[in-house]
């Protein structure tokens, strides 16, 4: 076995928290955002592709949608001239993770599947384990795997995975005792899969930080929060590039904290669930049937409501695509002929 397996020890994390890392503050708020609806000056047009869009990603060097078709044919159309090509047959949902170079393309169903687009061939079967994915390091793509055993512990593999072979390969493994488990944040990026756990106490509950190099397997703390977080945390979004953070609240009107290297701030997302679905930039997003499809600039503190009086369906994070520079938004929404992409040209981010 060439990989490193460890057994790690969490008990005496939080009484020493204070002696390494960074120090997170505690949070003002809750704060409405301030509503630019009517001079965010944005329009659209519809991406022209043949058939309906089952799932989609963003080529954004090539210029291009990468999508499977209702007819679980995987194909590219190009965002110039509107041209499509065939790649290859995908009956397996696509896996939303683009590589360095825009050329690989994973699928996960019942296991994990690999296709070179530069070399078209058969599909490549290479984990039937449940992976999260975490990111792609050139030609080598790192997953997640956490299970429990019997005794209670937590078990996590991260796998390594390099492009054209046959198999997926463990190079980390770590043993978390029972009750002091792991949760998956978001936003990993190179080299490090982020962790966080929530520590309960009679003055609140706490949250730790943790990163895990794929590298050398070297797990660390991040950061932790010294004022006890308002509500039940549900989910932690890293953004690595500006060195901040999103934690979704379960809280009436505490719905997000909003952590940066400058400040800490609540906001009240009127009642709204978050749609996080980018980590390259401070904005997420709300739906509903009612309200419609609405941006919240987190730095900004300002929120718009675009594409008002489009019919549209239920979002998730899968139908939105924000590109790396912010300026342009893609979503996937049922329309009058089908369920399609539509472009969105966002002006330039609001600033408080």
């Amino acid at each position: 076995m060439n990989h490193k397996a460890r057994h790690f020890i969490f008990g005496f994390v939080f009484a020493c928290q204070l002696a390494f890392g960074d120090t997170r503050c505690g949070g003002e708020g809750p704060k409405p955002f301030v509503d630019v609806t009517a001079e965010f000056q944005h329009h659209w047009q519809l991406v022209k592709t043949p058939g309906n869009v089952k799932d989609f990603l963003v080529w954004e060097n090539q210029n291009a949608l990468l999508y499977r078709d209702s007819s679980d044919r995987l194909q590219t159309t190009s965002l110039i001239t509107n041209d499509t090509q065939f790649l290859t047959w995908m009956t397996t949902p696509l896996a939303r993770l683009v590589d360095p170079s825009e050329r690989y393309i994973l699928g996960f169903r019942h296991g994990w599947g690999f296709f070179d687009t530069a070399q078209p061939g058969a599909w490549i079967s290479f984990s039937q384990e449940p992976l999260e994915p975490l990111f792609w390091y050139g030609a080598h793509f790192y997953g997640l795997k956490s299970t429990i055993n019997r005794k209670g512990e937590q078990n996590l593999l991260i796998y390594r995975y390099r492009a054209g072979t046959q198999l997926a390969r463990v190079v980390c493994e770590y043993t978390m005792p029972a009750g002091n488990h792991f949760r998956v944040a978001n936003g990993h990026a190179d080299p490090y899969a982020y962790f966080y756990q929530v520590e309960n106490t009679p003055r609140g509950k706490y949250l730790i930080l943790f990163r895990l190099n794929v590298f050398d397997c070297a797990l660390g703390w991040e950061a932790s929060y010294v004022y006890p977080i308002e509500g039940e945390i549900e989910d932690v979004f890293r953004f690595v590039n500006i060195d901040s953070a999103a934690i979704v609240i379960n809280h009436p009107t505490k719905k997000l904290l909003w952590d940066t290297p400058r400040r800490c701030q609540y906001y009240d997302l009127e009642n709204m669930k978050p749609i996080i679905f980018t980590d390259k930039q401070p904005v997420l997003a709300t739906w509903s049937q009612q309200k419609g499809l609405n941006l919240f600039y987190l730095d900004a503190g300002k929120k718009a409501r675009i594409l008002g009086g489009l019919p549209m369906t239920h979002l998730t994070p899968s139908d939105l695509w924000l590109t790396s520079n912010g300026k342009r938004l893609f979503v996937a929404s049922e329309m009058e002929r089908g369920r399609k992409v539509i472009e969105v040209f966002l002006p330039a981010f609001p600033r408080r």
